[in-house]
């Protein structure tokens, strides 16, 4: 019997001698948590964020022309191509003149930068869109993904809080309704912005395109050349052998130059463009005469003049940027861009465009941004918004020159 059960355990014994070894527990994939609507709206805050906020800024710059068209018997089409989006349009239509006119009737389209004229161009040539339809909607897309990029650098340069409070201060800035008129800025600050953002990256190939593309948009888009000029500077100092850092300015300064030979080209003049501000619109650069003279009739007669008023208070906002900036100490090309910025702007004759100039100048937005928290920038950001709308109506009544 004790022979029996051992050849039975044996052929057991040879029956699993082949077979995998049992395990104890079973091993099975947990499967992860589907991402809640909360995790959902956080990977996406940084486009949609900014993106709502000046959506919400559009929407009431449009809810405040509307009774205005409703007087005026126009659409509000008609009231966000005032002023120089009839320029900026004419340009893209018809692009530059061959030569310049007599100075006393030196108004043209040469007084224009080409970057935004020539997107609208394109935006006609390559979509059903045309005519004030076009120039708009690269006003509002411009602007819009411009918004994005001035949160990225907030974010990149403080944090999440201020990067919000940056974009907003930026979209109801007081003369931020021309983000959506036919206007460049938005071009202007889309490219501004992220040229400040490759160069804190070190990215010196996409900060001298965006540079170069900044100095086509307009006049004070010199200012990113001026900040990549100061990041190679500093770079080079640091790392001497590596000369990757000169490639952000040399690009910068071929947009700088591209319209003056441009104008060289077509028109025999290199200062065409110079010469219809000065002419055309009596507009130069003469280095604050016309910023303090204009303040010093405002501090006399406040409320004489609509346009030295508004200029006036801008003036007043660009100064405490201006202190608040020293007190942050940015890295240098933000700061360097910024006051770039600044010169321009109290330098500039044109004083009653001074709220549009000083919109340019994010670093400055940010730096208010840091400062102001909870009710201080809720008031803030409520002043901001009511000089907005007031700016937007009394533009398009032509009591006010944006």
């Amino acid at each position: 019997m004790a022979g029996e059960r051992g050849r039975v355990g044996a052929a057991r014994a040879a029956e699993t001698a082949g077979a995998e070894p049992q395990q104890l527990f079973t091993l099975t994939e947990v499967p992860r948590p589907a991402p809640n609507w909360r995790d959902r709206v956080a990977r996406t805050a940084p486009v949609s964020g900014p993106l709502a906020i000046f959506g919400a800024a559009t929407l009431c710059h449009v809810l405040a022309l509307w009774p205005i068209s409703r007087i005026q018997n126009t659409t509000v089409t008609g009231l966000l191509m005032k002023w120089d989006a009839g320029w900026y349009l004419k340009l893209a239509q018809q692009g530059y003149p061959t030569h310049l006119p007599p100075r006393a009737h030196m108004s043209s389209t040469a007084g224009f930068y080409p970057l935004y004229p020539l997107v609208v161009r394109g935006l006609i040539h390559g979509s059903p869109i045309h005519g004030a339809g076009a120039s708009i909607t690269v006003a509002i897309v411009t602007s819009a993904l411009a918004l994005v990029v001035v949160w990225q650098l907030a974010a990149r340069l403080c944090d999440e809080g201020v990067a919000y409070r940056a974009v907003a201060l930026t979209a109801f800035a007081p003369g931020a309704f021309v983000l959506s008129m036919g206007y460049s800025e938005g071009l202007l600050l889309l490219f501004a912005s992220a040229t400040l953002l490759m160069l804190l990256d070190r990215r010196w190939l996409l900060a001298g395109i965006c540079a170069g593309l900044a100095c086509l948009a307009r006049p004070t888009g010199v200012a990113a050349a001026v900040a990549c000029a100061v990041a190679a500077f500093v770079a080079l100092r640091e790392y001497r052998r590596d000369l990757r850092p000169l490639l952000a300015p040399v690009l910068a300064g071929i947009g700088a130059v591209t319209l003056p030979i441009y104008h060289l080209i077509h028109t025999g003049d290199a200062l065409a463009y110079w010469k219809t501000q000065k002419y055309g619109w009596h507009e130069s650069f003469d280095f604050g005469l016309s910023t303090l003279r204009s303040f010093a009739k405002w501090t006399t007669h406040p409320l004489r003049d609509v346009n030295i008023l508004f200029a006036s208070l801008a003036f007043i906002v660009l100064v405490a940027g201006i202190v608040l900036l020293v007190r942050w100490r940015p890295p240098a090309p933000v700061t360097a861009y910024a006051l770039t910025i600044a010169v321009l702007t109290i330098g500039a004759s044109s004083y009653a465009s001074t709220f549009r100039f000083v919109l340019i100048g994010v670093p400055f937005t940010i730096a208010f941004a840091r400062a102001l928290r909870h009710m201080t920038f809720a008031i803030g950001l409520a002043c901001s918004a009511a000089l907005f709308t007031m700016l937007a109506i009394t533009a398009t009544t032509l009591y006010y020159t944006p």
